[in-house]
C-alpha cells in the first residue's frame, strides 16, 4: 500500500514498498496529519500515479487501484478541471480510480468524473455525509472496490506483502486535508494481517 497526503502540499506518505507487515501500515497511516484547508486535488491525482504507481513497489502483475478521499471540492475551485483530467491520466496509466467524498459540500459529479466507469454511485463513487457515516457504509465500499477490480480483494490493503496468495491488489490511497481519526480506524478495521 502507497499513500500520497494533500492539501496545498502534496505529499507521498509512503510508497508501494515501503513497508513489509500489516502493523507498519497500521501505525503509518495513525500517523498522517492534518494538512491544511487548500484542495490540490489535481497535484495529488499526478503525484498518485508518478510517484506511487510510477514509483518503487509497483509491480506489473498486480492490478492498481486508487482511493482518493476527499471532501469532495477541489479548492480553489478553477482546480476542478484539472483534477479531472489528471484522473482520466491516472486511469489511461491502467489505474482503477474509486473516489469518496466525506462532508457536507459534496459534488457528486466531481467524484463521477474522477471515478473510473462505470461511474455509477456507490460502486465507483460513494458520498457520505461524515466520517461516522462512511465507516457505517465500510462494508459496501469494500465490496464495490473487490467488483472495480474484477473480483479481487482490495480491503486486504497489504496484499501485495503476500505474494503467495492468489488475489493480489496495490493499493494507493489518497488522504485528502480531511482524513480524521474515524476514517483511519475505519481503514486500519479492513487491513487483514
Amino acid at each position: 500500500m502507497g499513500a500520497v497526503v494533500f492539501s496545498e502540499e502534496v505529499i507521498l506518505a509512503f510508497s508501494l514498498d515501503t513497508f513489509t507487515c500489516g502493523g507498519d501500515i497500521k501505525y503509518a497511516i495513525e500517523k498522517i496529519n492534518y494538512m491544511g484547508q487548500i484542495t490540490n486535488t489535481p497535484a495529488a491525482l499526478t503525484k498518485t500515479r508518478t510517484s506511487c504507481f510510477g514509483g518503487s513497489g509497483n509491480r506489473p502483475d498486480v492490478d492498481d487501484l486508487a482511493i482518493i478521499v476527499t471532501d469532495g471540492l477541489p479548492f480553489p475551485s478553477d482546480r476542478r478541471d484539472p483534477a479531472i483530467a489528471a484522473a482520466q491520466a491516472l486511469r489511461k496509466s491502467g489505474v482503477t480510480v474509486i473516489a469518496i467524498g466525506v462532508g457536507g459540500r459534496i459534488d457528486p459529479e466531481f467524484l463521477k468524473a474522477m471515478s473510473s466507469p462505470p461511474q455509477e454511485k456507490d460502486k465507483h463513487y460513494f458520498v457520505a455525509a461524515s466520517f461516522k457515516a462512511l465507516t457505517e457504509m465500510a462494508k459496501t465500499v469494500g465490496e464495490a472496490t473487490c467488483k472495480a477490480i474484477q473480483g479481487k480483494i482490495i480491503f486486504r490493503i497489504a496484499q501485495h506483502l503476500f505474494p503467495n496468495e492468489p488475489e493480489k491488489v496495490c493499493v494507493g490511497y489518497l488522504a485528502e486535508k480531511t482524513c480524521n481519526k474515524t476514517f483511519k480506524a475505519m481503514l486500519q478495521r479492513n487491513i487483514k494481517l
